[in-house]
């Protein structure tokens, strides 16, 4: 999902950069059988080079590879890369037209290509990053250069397959004509996975030793990879999307179960969700695993861009330098030219460079919203009377451990999880609608959190209910009033930002009414005049301000339904004022409340009377009152 307001849309990064995109599919095809056959003819007469080097060594005592080596292994390696670009391309072409056995081939080909690519140059000693660049020092040139270029179609082959998980999630079509099921496409992905650990650990493994000897900022606190903010919770052999964080759970053991129940609560939540449809489970599964796609061409970006821009500070500073000493080099080309690549968005006004790959943010915030989505769904469905759980299979009639609101708990934290992660990319990413959307998300499971008996993080025993329901409203106030100021004014978008309104100005009545009840209670055993004598200045505003500043947003929108909000607040505000203006300790004051409770009351009914079909019951109840006043 898209920010369609935006003036400029960011281009996709692998389809903006990899080669032959002009290129037809035959022609694609035919250069990618070609290039097998040199394959072929050229990895016999490696494998003797490397034989005979091995006697050649033995006898000699030396070491390291031969020219002979050296040439067949680089001309293997241009041919593998061509290859890997072959089949993204193709892999474009198949994505474009539901052609599942042709993509799942060509991303399979292009993942064991691309390692192969990485083992050829692995003994030659020419494939690393080596932190830093120095002048004069052109095998740290050429190393990083071969570096880049296996990074670079990493990036790409991992992005594809994002796009393949999040189509296969959103799109039907891929079941009806693509002939294909969840458990194919992650198939697929763990096989990518594992014939690119050797990249992995030769690039990621060596670039994060280096980040920490050699620069002030860690490779590992730049990660956006969500199997590390979920502290491995989420892997490509943990797809189940049910996320409770180490400091949650311990809140959650210490405060309402205890460690089996709450082990076994996560295990009862994991086997409703695989007792879904196997639609819904394999779109659900397949979201985490595009989660976990993006997230690796993303890391992969992002330490590009890191590595492009120390090197452009040490080309500048030696440009710097040899221009001081009367020098200067006028062949020196520029890091971004030779890679071909932009790898960071600019910033709105010209300056400097914000992020790297804000689209594939986008995408990876809008696959982690709709998991939070289903989570949230699914904390709401376990609650409902009617809800009937696997007991066959999590036995929950012999464990008494735990019940549905722990089940719930555990997946609206999930669902929050997610929520958050997705928050974050789309904060990195200045999509101002989307994060504005996801807020209001973000928004219900604090209501939830609010209107139901959800025991979650934080929650203890010795809480008030009270006060544990009214700080759960004002959190998804401040989310509404961030998703506001994120957005900055109305003009950006006006549709978005009447949706935020309304739900802020439902949020704040909910708040008022909420504080309203606990503090002058019918239910209590004390007299209502005693509750009310006890209101102090700084209470009482925290019950009124809500509700008026729910009103004002409700008469802003101008909607029939804003219209119809607008008189229920103004009768909640009647309700409180004419409990309290018999309380006041002096007339002035007691004039002031009573004239308010007039004014709220007349007001809400005004429209009841003007719309008395379809809310007779509301109208008579609010004429009765109005009549005791």
């Amino acid at each position: 999902r898209r920010d369609s307001s935006s003036k400029t849309a960011p281009a996709p990064c692998a389809m903006s950069s990899q080669p032959y995109r002009n290129v037809t599919v035959d022609c694609l095809d035919k250069a990618h059988d070609h290039l097998m056959n040199g394959i072929k003819k050229l990895t016999p007469l490696l494998s003797k080079a490397k034989q005979k080097q091995r006697v050649e060594n033995s006898n000699t005592g030396g070491s390291g590879a031969s020219m002979e080596v050296e040439a067949i292994s680089t001309q293997l390696y241009g041919i593998h890369q061509k290859i890997v670009n072959i089949c993204l391309r193709l892999a474009d072409h198949h994505l474009r037209n539901y052609f599942s056995s042709n993509l799942i081939q060509s991303l399979r080909t292009a993942a064991r290509m691309l390692s192969d690519a990485t083992s050829l140059l692995g003994p030659l000693g020419i494939f690393q990053f080596n932190g830093s660049r120095t002048a004069g020092n052109n095998n740290s040139d050429s190393s990083n250069l071969y570096a880049r270029s296996i990074l670079l179609q990493y990036a790409w082959l991992w992005e594809y397959c994002g796009h393949f998980a999040r189509s296969f999630a959103a799109d039907g079509l891929w079941r009806d004509r693509g002939h294909t099921c969840g458990a194919d496409l992650i198939g697929l992905f763990r096989e990518v996975n594992a014939s690119c650990g050797s990249i992995r650990k030769a690039c990621f493994g060596k670039a994060a030793g280096a980040a920490n000897n050699n620069s002030s900022r860690s490779w590992k606190s730049k990660r956006t990879l969500v199997t590390v903010a979920s502290h491995g919770q989420v892997s490509l052999d943990s797809l189940s999307g049910i996320v409770i964080l180490p400091h949650d759970f311990e809140q959650i053991e210490a405060s309402v179960l205890q460690k089996e129940g709450c082990h076994e609560a996560i295990g009862a939540a994991k086997s409703i969700l695989d007792q879904k449809t196997q639609i819904k489970r394999d779109a659900r599964l397949v979201l985490v695993v595009a989660c976990v796609c993006y997230g690796h061409a993303i890391d992969s970006y992002v330490f590009l861009a890191s590595n492009q821009k120390e090197e452009e500070d040490v080309i500048n500073s030696t440009k710097t330098s040899t221009t001081t000493s009367g020098f200067s080099k006028k062949n020196e080309k520029d890091v971004s030219v030779d890679n071909g690549l932009n790898l960071t968005s600019m910033t709105p006004n010209g300056g400097a460079p914000s992020v790297a790959a804000p689209l594939l943010r986008q995408r990876l915030g809008d696959a982690c919203n709709e998991i939070g989505k289903i989570l949230l769904s699914e904390s709401r469905a376990v609650l409902l009377p009617h809800f009937s759980p696997p007991r066959d299979k999590i036995g929950m009639m012999a464990n008494k451990s735990f019940g549905m609101s722990h089940v719930s708990a555990i997946m609206l934290a999930s669902a929050q999880f997610w929520f958050l992660e997705g928050l974050a990319r789309f904060t990195e990413g200045h999509d101002l609608r989307n994060l504005a959307l996801l807020r209001c998300n973000l928004c219900q499971c604090c209501k939830i959190r609010a209107n139901t008996n959800v025991i979650l993080p934080g929650s203890s025993s010795e809480d008030s209910r009270k006060n544990n329901s009214e700080s759960y409203l004002q959190e998804a106030v401040n989310h509404l009033v961030s998703a506001h100021d994120a957005m900055g004014q109305r003009d950006a978008d006006p549709v978005t930002w009447d949706m935020v309104s309304e739900e802020l100005a439902a949020t704040l009545l909910v708040l008022g009414v909420r504080r309203r009840q606990s503090t002058l209670s019918s239910l209590s055993p004390e007299p209502l005049m005693l509750q009310a004598l006890r209101l102090t200045p700084g209470a009482e505003k925290s019950i009124v301000e809500p509700m008026e500043r729910s009103c004002k947003i409700y008469e802003s929108l101008g909607t029939a339904r804003a219209s119809h909000q607008a008189a229920a607040a103004h009768y909640q505000l009647a309700l409180y004022f004419s409990k309290v203006w018999t309380c006041q300790r002096d007339e002035a004051k007691t004039r002031e409340k009573l004239a308010a409770a007039f004014k709220h009351y007349g007001l809400a009914h005004r429209y009841f009377f003007q719309h008395v079909q379809g809310n007779e019951t509301t109208f008579v109840v609010l004429s009765l009152d109005f009549s005791n006043l």
